[in-house]
Order: C-alpha cells, then sequence, then structure tokens
C-alpha cells in the first residue's frame, strides 16, 4: 500500500498541525491532525505536548489496532487535561487520529475536524457536518477537565484508488454539492488551498494489486517443494545407509565419553561465564527532612516522602521540581500512570497529586472503611489498567480481615466489595491472565474473579 498526491497544510503558530508517517514499508499508516480554538503561544504549547504524548504511547506498533488506538488516544486526553489544568486555561483542541492497517482505516474524531472520503461520490466518515455544526449536539472533546474522553473509533474497508479528506467543519459545509464526481474532487482542494485552510490532509491510496500476491504465493509454494523433496531424499538415504553408520557413530561416541570421563568436564562452566556483583556508592543527597517511607521513583523523578510532606528531585541533579505537603503524616504512596501519585495518611485522606506540578488534583476525607496507624496499616493491592486490557482506569483492592473492597483511583469512590465469612488468611497478587485474585482461609484457597458490569 502506498500514499501518493500527499497534501499537508497546517499552520502551528495559527494553532493547527499535522503528523504523519506514511512510510512505504510500515506495515501501518499513521495521521494526525490538530486544531486548536485558541492561537499563540499556549496553542503551541498544548500541540507540542499533543504530539510528544501521541509518539510516546503510539509507538512501537501493538498487534491490537484498535487498542492501541484507544490507549493513545485517553492518554492524550489525560496529558491535555492535566495541562490545560495546569495552566489555568481551557480551549477547545479538535482531533483526528486516523491509522490504516491491513487495507482497513481507522479514524477518531474529537472536536470540529471532519474525515471524508473521495471515492465515487463524498462520504463523511464519522460524526457528519450537521452534527459538528449543531451548538447542542454532544460531540466528543478532548482534554476537558469536566471528565472522561468518550469516544468511537470509526472503521471503514479502503477502496482501491480512494483519496481522503481531513479538513476543519466550516470548509466542509458544500463538500457534499460540489464534490459530486471524480472530476471535481481535485477542483474542490485547490480551492481550499487558495482559501488558506488548515490544517488541510489531503492523501490518495494505491493498493498492491493481487498479481503481486499470487506472485509471491507461488515463490513461496516451489521453495516449499524443494525442501519437501530434500526431506524425502535424506530419509530414503537413511533408511538404506543409516543403521550403520549410525552404529560407527556412537561406538566412537562411547570411547570419547570413556576418554573424558577422567577429565570431568562441566558444559556449563565452559559456556556460561562466572559473573561477580559487587555495591558501589554512585552519589548521596541530604533530603531537606527525615525520610520516613521508601523512595519511589519513575524516569525523570525521585519522589520522597518525609512525615506529611512529599519532595520531588530530579534524577542525578538533585534538583527539588517541587513539594507538597498534606494534613497528616503519610503511610503509603503508589505512582500511578497518567503521571499522578496516589497517597493516603494515618487521618484516613486520600490525595491524587500531579507527578509533573505536584498539584493536588482532588482530596477525599476518610475515604477507606477503616482508620489506619503504623501498627494496623491497610493492605492495598493496585491494578494497572494497561496490563489489563478490558479496564481504562487505574483501581486499587482494600483488603481487610474478612471482605474485599474495589475503589476507583481516579475519584476515590467505593465500587463494591465481597464480603466473606472467615476471617483471610493471604491475598495474592492480582492475577493480570486470569483477572482474578487468590484468596486463603486457612487450608482452603478461592479464587476470585474481577468483573466489568
Amino acid at each position: 500500500m502506498k500514499i501518493n498526491d500527499l497534501i499537508a497544510d497546517f499552520s502551528q503558530k495559527n494553532g493547527s498541525y499535522i503528523y504523519t508517517d506514511f512510510y512505504e514499508k510500515s506495515p501501518a499508516k499513521i495521521a494526525l491532525i490538530a486544531k486548536t480554538s485558541q492561537q499563540g503561544e499556549m496553542a503551541e504549547q498544548a500541540l507540542s505536548k499533543l504530539l510528544e504524548t501521541f509518539k510516546e504511547n503510539f509507538y512501537p506498533n501493538q498487534y491490537d489496532t484498535e487498542k492501541q488506538l484507544r490507549k493513545t488516544a485517553t492518554e492524550i486526553h489525560w496529558a491535555l487535561s492535566a495541562f490545560l489544568h495546569t495552566k489555568k486555561k481551557r480551549f477547545e483542541i479538535s482531533l483526528i487520529i486516523l491509522a490504516i492497517k491491513n487495507n482497513i482505516l481507522y479514524v477518531i474524531q474529537a472536536g470540529r475536524l471532519v474525515v471524508v472520503s473521495l471515492f465515487k461520490k463524498p462520504e463523511i466518515i464519522g460524526l457528519n457536518v450537521a452534527q459538528l455544526c449543531d451548538s447542542e449536539s454532544t460531540i466528543p472533546r478532548i482534554g476537558s477537565t469536566d471528565g472522561d474522553f468518550n469516544f468511537k473509533i470509526y472503521k471503514k474497508r479502503i477502496n482501491p484508488n480512494e483519496r481522503f479528506l481531513i479538513l476543519p467543519v466550516f470548509a466542509s459545509e458544500n463538500i457534499l454539492s460540489q464534490c459530486d464526481s471524480p472530476k471535481t474532487h481535485a477542483k474542490f482542494i485547490q480551492h481550499l488551498q487558495e482559501k488558506h485552510v488548515n490544517p488541510l490532509l489531503s492523501f490518495h491510496i494505491q493498493r498492491s494489486s493481487g498479481k503481486k500476491y499470487k506472485k509471491r504465493f507461488n515463490l513461496t509454494t516451489n521453495s516449499s517443494a524443494r525442501i519437501l523433496a530434500a526431506i524425502v531424499i535424506i530419509a530414503s538415504l537413511y533408511v538404506l545407509l543409516g543403521r550403520k553408520l549410525m552404529q560407527g557413530w556412537l561406538s566412537s561416541g562411547k570411547e570419547f565419553i570413556n576418554e573424558q570421563k577422567i577429565q570431568n568436564i562441566n558444559i556449563e562452566q565452559i559456556l556460561i561465564p562466572n559473573q561477580s556483583l559487587v555495591f558501589k556508592e554512585d552519589w548521596k543527597w541530604n533530603a531537606p527532612e527525615k525520610i520516613t517511607l521508601k523512595p519511589h521513583f519513575d524516569s525523570e523523578n525521585i519522589y520522597l516522602i518525609c512525615d506529611n510532606e512529599i519532595f520531588c528531585i530530579k534524577k542525578n541533579t538533585f534538583l527539588v521540581k517541587w513539594n507538597q505537603g498534606v494534613d497528616s503524616e503519610i503511610y503509603t504512596a503508589n505512582l500511578l500512570r497518567r503521571n499522578v501519585i496516589l497517597i493516603f495518611d494515618l487521618s484516613g485522606d486520600q490525595y491524587l497529586l500531579s507527578t509533573k506540578t505536584g498539584l493536588e488534583l482532588w482530596k477525599k476525607s476518610d475515604v477507606l472503611s477503616t482508620r489506619s496507624s503504623k501498627q494496623n496499616p491497610r493492605h492495598l493491592e493496585y491494578i494497572d489498567f494497561i496490563r489489563d486490557g478490558r479496564l481504562e482506569k487505574n483501581y486499587f483492592v482494600e483488603i481487610n480481615a474478612k471482605s474485599l473492597s474495589v475503589y476507583s483511583a481516579d475519584n476515590g469512590k467505593q465500587l463494591s466489595s465481597i464480603e466473606f465469612k472467615n476471617e483471610i488468611g493471604y491475598v495474592s497478587d492480582y492475577d493480570y491472565i486470569e483477572k482474578c485474585f487468590y484468596v486463603t482461609f486457612g487450608q482452603k484457597i478461592v479464587k476470585i474473579k474481577l468483573l466489568i458490569n
């Protein structure tokens, strides 16, 4: 599959951007088109954050394109939400994420950009122009701080020599009437360029012919036939001559083994070298206060808990990027995806902080069912929603004496619980394959599945 006649018009200063990965030998063709309602430096920073998050989450390619797109769009939404919250700004960001794989087009649509197929007659993919122009219509909005990004993945099988066009909704109102035949397609696109419409992405898809695949299949068949013939010949020679040859090889092999028994050769010692591990102090640094919990870290920073305060220092530079205090002594903390850290203090309060800025995203008072102390700490298990592909958010499970309770780490609300007659002995880590916990009661073990209603 080849991409021809590519047109990509955008102006980052005016709040639009287009990113394409149409490398001919790559299995999937990717495009990202964005438009902000605000112009200037703030819009450029938002677009830069959007592209950075896209590249971090979309690559390397996964086998399931839909899951890959869904994860990437969700991460972009939360990254932009955090960015706008930090800057204390709110403006609309329109986004199209487009992927082409195995002759199928996948589209995620947010805001007021339109995807149009120009084959024989124009066809709108996703939300149509009337829905996008209607102020009362509910459309997906990315980066909104009001809640989750509720989007849909649109799919379309690609026709040979089909052209696609992505443009703002205001420039597409008359597209169905002005592009009623293939002869008018190029003229309409030229008209859009003359009016400096951006972002504007247009490309033509040239699918590989069936003749090429047939030729490759014949070559594969011939190679297989040659290999099969060679196997038959070798098997025939073995039946006729192999017995005597094998007897000779075995007898000589026994003599060699007998000669080497005295030397006591250890094959593992020859093939696997001995390794010696030593500790070496690389650096040391004094925290502003006494460290009261184990350090946490990510790819850039180290997070230190000092009584009721958390400090974020940059790795190897010891620069304190931010610090944030809470009401009581912190007794547990956990780094979660989407650049947040969830902490609990001894008074039972729960806090969600941004690891980028240290800002308190929200606080819940006395979230869990029982208060904690250093002598009686809560037992919490965290569930990584990326490893459990069914989930879309962070969750944690509280383990009490006779119950399990699951909470949303995004808002601290209890979702459900299960009660047992007997006291719990032990609870395993979360089994991401079976989607369950294993709970023991004396000699008995019970499998507890985590289901989605």
